[in-house]
């Protein structure tokens, strides 16, 4: 009996490790991949330029402005999060990305990540025309280039052959915006 009851508690240790090596990444992981890839910033750069360029925009004073920010900002970030965590799908894979990232040639590939992602956001916002891509690889040395390498024949690096996540509001959300911005900022948002 004691034999089959070792034999039951060790299927089940191997059956919850397993689940919990794939558990849905927390807010806290999503955070510290968004950051590596430099999404952090943008996202509040996306938001804030939208709305300091945007023509119906134009007449309102900066403390509306900042008032419509702060009420877009917030669910906005909720769905980069959600979207992130759907696309990276478990927290060891961030947990990959984030170990690749102590490497040099993980820092050095993060860099030219987060570089390459904050110029297309400005381009974006700005309107400008496109700049050249980053050089990811320029100054890596041999050894950074393969631990680049190594990095990108792994289970984790899967994540950049997948589509990244819709993240547009439904139709619901976007009224409970539009009504949100009118009672707390008193300004009027045509749809």
């Amino acid at each position: 009996m004691s034999t089959a009851l070792a034999r039951i508690a060790l299927a089940l240790s191997v059956a919850l490790s397993g689940a919990a090596a794939a558990a849905v990444p927390t807010d806290a992981e999503v955070r510290t991949i968004q950051q590596l890839l430099g999404f952090d910033t943008a996202i509040r750069n996306v938001i804030a330029g939208k709305i300091d360029k945007a023509e119906e925009f134009k007449t309102l004073s900066g403390q509306e402005r900042g008032c419509i920010r702060d009420q877009v900002l917030p669910p906005f970030e909720a769905q980069m999060r959600d979207s992130f965590r759907t696309l990276f799908g478990d927290g060891e894979t961030i947990a990959a990305w984030s170990r690749f990232g102590q490497t040099e040639g993980g820092a050095k590939f993060f860099a030219g990540m987060r570089q390459q992602v904050n110029a297309s956001i400005d381009r974006q916002v700005s309107g400008q025309n496109p700049q050249p891509d980053v050089q990811f690889f320029k100054d890596m040395n041999a050894e950074e280039l393969q631990q680049v390498m190594l990095f990108m024949q792994s289970p984790a690096a899967a994540v950049l052959q997948r589509d990244f996540p819709d993240t547009a509001p439904d139709e619901a959300e976007i009224d409970q915006l539009v009504a949100q911005v009118a009672q707390r900022c008193g300004v009027s948002l045509e749809r």
